[in-house]
């Protein structure tokens, strides 16, 4: 019997920069999301969200932003809810 072991990794050719750009461009399309109150960090295909907003699908929402941005194949999620009123 014989078999063949696949042990390729495809990578899009996506640099970090235009990753975090693509990803804070969608923040601010995002009309229930204060974008400048998230911050994006993007290494590899790794992104990283910081800050606040003001509600679990504001949150969320930020998530699946980063999730759809080409080349991202982590997100850490360190965005906490600020449930205080909004003046």
């Amino acid at each position: 019997m014989r078999g063949v072991a696949n042990h390729l990794e495809l990578r899009p050719a996506v640099e970090p920069k235009d990753v975090q750009r693509q990803i804070v461009a969608a923040l601010h399309r995002i009309a229930t999301i204060d974008a400048g109150h998230v911050k994006v960090e993007a290494i590899g295909g790794t992104v990283a969200l910081e800050g606040t907003v003001h509600s679990w699908a504001e949150r969320m929402a930020a998530e699946r932003a980063a999730w759809m941005a080409p080349g991202v194949t982590h997100v850490t999620n360190r965005v906490t809810i600020d449930s205080s009123p909004v003046p």
